[in-house]
């Protein structure tokens, strides 16, 4: 490993969230669908920008590097933060969207089946 490199990453944090997503939206669909060379080819400041961001290191010394360490801290920081985000944050996300949906519908008590089925035993 290049000894100029973090050693470490961690996955970004609340704070990095809106730059790190704003960073990466461009380059998500090519990478989620493995097709890393297609978004640094096409987004090569997206990739910088997010790489920067996700392995908290200066832009400006992101940029004097040469392409392959930018290859190589950009693999890290997609590891880290894809087993993060697939492991951990999109299931929290599913399971607060589930929440606010059964709240927003009512919840069990007072659903439209209860109702349809109180108004047709009824005289």
């Amino acid at each position: 490993m290049n000894p100029s490199l973090p050693e470490t990453l961690e996955p970004v944090s609340v704070a990095d969230l809106p730059a790190f997503l704003k960073a990466i939206e461009p380059i998500a669909a090519e990478i989620a669908s493995g097709d890393i060379m297609g978004a640094l080819l096409r987004h090569a400041d997206a990739v910088i920008e997010a790489t920067a961001i996700g392995a908290r290191v200066d832009r400006a010394w992101l940029g004097a590097q040469k392409p392959d360490v930018l290859v190589e801290l950009a693999s890290r920081v997609l590891e880290v933060n894809w087993d993060f985000f697939v492991q951990r944050v999109l299931p929290a996300i599913n399971q607060a969207a589930e929440r606010l949906a059964r709240i927003v519908s009512g919840g069990t008590s007072g659903s439209p089946d209860s109702s349809a089925q109180d108004s047709t035993t009824q005289p």
